[in-house]
């Protein structure tokens, strides 16, 4: 799901930012593409499972000159296929980890800012 296609973690002319999700029926053998574009691209996201739903939380993208951006949206979906942007969390939020618990879903650690342009993460 997602990620970065590129030179490691500085950016480059020819990065860019994926938002597809793929599946396997079969352990990993074989993988199909359920849809090329998810969401808006993204890296270093969180994932979770929880009501039925599969959530995509935070990130980075990067553009022009090296620069980072530290994401706050967050999508769901129930098929994989079509995804719904939900409430953005209540910082911009990279690299860090989520986990449900019943129906409620923790988002944890990475690197936090009030704006998507932080310095230092």
């Amino acid at each position: 799901m997602g990620g970065k296609i590129g030179a490691g973690f500085t950016y480059s002319p020819t990065d860019y930012y994926l938002s597809d999700v793929q599946r396997s029926d079969n352990e990993g053998r074989t993988w199909s593409l359920v849809t090329a574009s998810a969401w808006p691209g993204r890296a270093y996201f969180a994932t979770a499972f929880a009501s039925n739903q599969a959530w995509v939380i935070g990130g980075l993208w990067g553009e022009g000159g090296g620069f980072t951006h530290l994401l706050n949206s967050v999508f769901r979906s129930s098929n994989m296929a079509s995804w719904t942007a939900v409430a953005n969390l209540t910082s911009y939020l990279g690299w860090m980890h989520a986990t449900a618990v019943g129906n409620v879903i923790y988002v944890a650690g990475g690197c936090s800012s009030a704006t998507p342009n932080p310095n230092g993460c």
